[in-house]
């Protein structure tokens, strides 16, 4: 039991993180995004950033 419960948060940040992630992309792609949370208009207008890999 002592276990199992930071194991449970810990995929749920990790779920949490990757979908906002996933969606802060699609923005600034500027592909739709389904759900009720976007981000402010000073922070979607941002140039975009290539990083190199």
């Amino acid at each position: 039991m002592s276990v199992a419960v930071p194991l449970l948060l810990a995929a749920l940040l990790i779920v949490l993180l990757r979908r906002f992630i996933l969606r802060r992309r699609r923005l600034l792609r500027g592909l739709p995004v389904s759900g009720p949370w976007h981000l402010p208009a000073w922070l979607r207008n941002r140039p975009r950033v290539r990083w190199k890999r």
